[in-house]
């Protein structure tokens, strides 16, 4: 748990690969406020525990950031807390496609992982309030998911960015959502020109620079995706043939074929449902190779 300024917290699960994502915690005299809850029961007990430590008012109100498991999972463990998340989340909750992921990450215990139906969702945002200090939860449309939150805290200049942002060297992830719509919402990250972006995985950002090699990754990604269209039908083999450079050191580049898959047909203007068996099991295939190698 990382005190990044008067009563704001971020709790960092390193290193920040698959479910290992970070949250959010904001002190209060009376209440607290959580930003994203963990992928498994035992993730959450150790968070609360740190919670406990800092705080012993209770957790009130649960910010999502999105519906994807690793940040809503254990909702369920704050008792007696509202839970908030934008409209489009309800999409997601009873979509067993994330838990294919647990046939490839066995080390994880997913057995007491599940979603909850959030209390409240909100359309655009809302904004909150804990000791006066105005918390701005703000929808991003159609970035990492077609239901993205963002946490902004204006007095303290700090974004809790949700997995809009995966901090270097964690490879951003946008298969489900929209490359495109990713540069977009990373522009506007750095449009409020914030102190402290506190990413969905990866460590923490002090000013933009975690932001520009976001943006610098996706801008690649688009380039290879348009090369790809113009000298193959077979995209994931592309994918896989693709000269990563730097990225190759960066954690979880397999994420480049569910990248180029959803850059592909957003080059093609292609608004179908990406095939996410496929492309998972393509995903972990690249990264057993590339872990051999």
């Amino acid at each position: 748990m990382i005190n990044i300024d008067d009563n704001i917290y971020a709790y960092i699960n390193e290193p920040g690969t698959w479910f290992r994502g970070n949250s959010g915690f904001i002190k209060g005299n009376k209440m607290n406020i959580v930003i994203d809850s963990l992928a498994t029961e035992d993730m959450a007990k150790n968070y609360i525990n740190e919670i406990s430590r800092i705080s012993n008012v209770p957790v009130r109100i649960i910010v999502n950031t999105h519906a994807h498991g690793d940040h809503a999972w254990t909702n369920y463990m704050f008792e007696n807390a509202i839970n908030i998340a934008q409209s489009n989340y309800l999409e997601s909750i009873n979509d067993p496609t994330e838990k294919l992921y647990s046939k490839y990450f066995p080390d994880f215990d997913f057995s007491r992982s599940r979603y909850s139906v959030p209390d409240i969702t909100v359309s655009h945002g809302i904004s909150l309030y804990i000791d006066e200090k105005e918390i701005k939860v703000m929808h991003l449309p159609n970035a990492h998911t077609s239901g993205d939150l963002i946490a902004y805290i204006p007095d303290n200049k700090i974004v809790f960015t949700g997995d809009i942002l995966f901090s270097k060297p964690c490879t951003p992830f946008a298969m489900t959502g929209s490359i495109r719509g990713s540069i977009m919402a990373l522009e506007f990250l750095k449009s409020l020109r914030a102190r402290v972006y506190v990413p969905g995985h990866g460590p923490v950002s002090y000013g933009t620079e975690k932001i520009d090699a976001a943006l610098k990754y996706f801008k690649f990604v688009q380039s290879e995706a348009s090369k790809i269209l113009n000298s193959s039908d077979d995209v994931i083999a592309a994918a896989r043939s693709i000269d990563l450079g730097e990225y190759k050191s960066w954690l979880n580049p397999e994420r480049i074929i569910g990248n180029i898959s959803r850059a592909c047909m957003e080059l093609n203007n292609n608004e179908t449902m990406i095939n996410e068996d496929k492309i998972i099991s393509a995903m972990m295939d690249y990264k057993e190779l590339l872990e051999r190698s």
